[in-house]
């Protein structure tokens, strides 16, 4: 039925925007806890902490060459180990946490949708 096709062709589309305003979101909020629990000293590992669009969704890095040190720990010169600060990992994870309840608030709460039959 065409005036269905058309409904669901919508609908889809007011899904698509929900979720995708979810992922954007998501990826945001992930960028700021991050910087907000990254050790800070010169402050660039901090700034350093960025959110790239992609084709399928986004990406968060942080781009120093001691970041991978300082997120998963090291062996200092006198042998100890200094355990790392997981400030990329821990945020994604809270906020993938989140991520159902965003599509839900991303959704609107009326849809309008005019089919000609």
């Amino acid at each position: 039925m065409p005036g269905l096709d058309a409904l669901f062709a919508e609908l889809n589309k007011v899904v698509k925007l929900a979720v995708d305003k979810a992922i954007e979101d998501t990826a945001l909020q992930t960028q700021i806890d991050a910087r907000n629990l990254v050790p800070y000293d010169t402050g660039q590992l901090h700034d350093s902490i960025q959110v790239q669009r992609e084709e399928n969704g986004f990406n968060i890095s942080a781009n120093t060459d001691y970041a991978y040190y300082v997120h998963e720990g090291y062996v200092d010169k006198s042998g100890k180990f200094r355990p790392g600060t997981p400030y990329l990992s821990q945020p994604l994870n809270d906020n993938a946490a989140l991520y159902g309840k965003r599509v839900q608030e991303n959704m609107p709460k009326k849809v309008i949708i005019r089919v000609k039959v």
